[in-house]
């Protein structure tokens, strides 16, 4: 568990060197607005459209067993269009600014590390990369949509579902914001998931904490620039394995930021 509270204070130490590192300012105003504009419009549509969406979902009748359904498809869909809310905004938002954000990462990089990060990704690669990432997510998504749709009728079984949709929420989360140091190595989906097992418990901490960040109104739209520092942190601090295409990670000599994580991880990649 103590890998999960490191998860935890990667997030705030992203929070931490966002509003006091001036070398950091410059990457962060763009996609800062970008935010604010994307959550402005989601949020808004949002609420618009929710009483829509509810009566034309909710089940109508007078019959007893109708209003206990009533009941069950409130809270149901209730979460359900919170999280497409929640998921709009973290997926167009991060889209938008993923040039922004990887720029951002790259130059976090080089002050923890103390190396130049000479091969940065292009603005054509970073949304391609994202785009991927945005089917995977896509189809993870559609396919638990179908499955907790089914189970919603079960009796206790469906009281699982929060729990599935949070679960899926944190690693997500958690992918996204890591996947901008991987990319630089040129790593390859299937070794970006093995990482991620690797260090299940450090990930899900800091997925939990991005999350509840971005569930927070206001304040989310300030959360996405830290979540990508807490993750540069994360993965640097934790080991990145060398990349397919031969890009060996940068990490380099020790310095002032070094001092913000102590050890590493029992279950951590050791360096080449």
């Amino acid at each position: 568990m103590t890998d999960f509270f490191k998860g935890i204070g990667d997030f705030f130490i992203g929070c931490k060197m966002v509003a006091t590192t001036r070398e950091l300012w410059p990457y962060v105003w763009i996609p800062l607005l970008i935010n604010i504009a994307v959550y402005v419009i989601v949020v808004g549509l949002g609420i618009y459209f929710y009483g829509d969406l509810m009566a034309y979902f909710m089940p109508t009748g007078d019959q007893w067993y109708i209003a206990i359904l009533r009941v069950f498809a409130w809270v149901i869909f209730t979460a359900v269009i919170g999280l497409g809310i929640f998921f709009t905004f973290f997926i167009v938002a991060s889209t938008i600014a993923s040039p922004f954000n990887e720029r951002l990462s790259a130059k976090y990089e080089e002050l923890l590390t103390g190396q130049r990060v000479l091969e940065g990704l292009g603005t054509t690669s970073v949304i391609t990369q994202e785009i991927k990432r945005l089917i995977v997510y896509v189809v993870i998504f559609g396919m638990l949509l179908l499955f907790t749709s089914v189970i919603s009728f079960i009796p206790f079984v469906n009281f699982v579902i929060p729990l599935l949709w949070f679960f899926f929420a944190v690693y997500v989360v958690a992918f996204e914001f890591i996947s901008y140091v991987l990319d630089r190595r040129g790593l390859l989906l299937g070794v970006k998931l093995s990482y991620m097992r690797s260090r299940f418990f450090r990930c899900g901490g800091f997925g939990m904490a991005t999350a509840w960040g971005m569930l927070i109104p206001i304040v989310n739209v300030a959360v996405i620039p830290c979540a990508v520092v807490g993750a540069t942190n994360l993965a640097i601090k934790s080991g990145v394995p060398q990349g397919q295409g031969g890009r060996a990670p940068r990490v380099g000599g020790r310095n002032g930021f070094d001092n913000l994580l102590d050890e590493r991880s029992s279950d951590e990649v050791r360096s080449e």
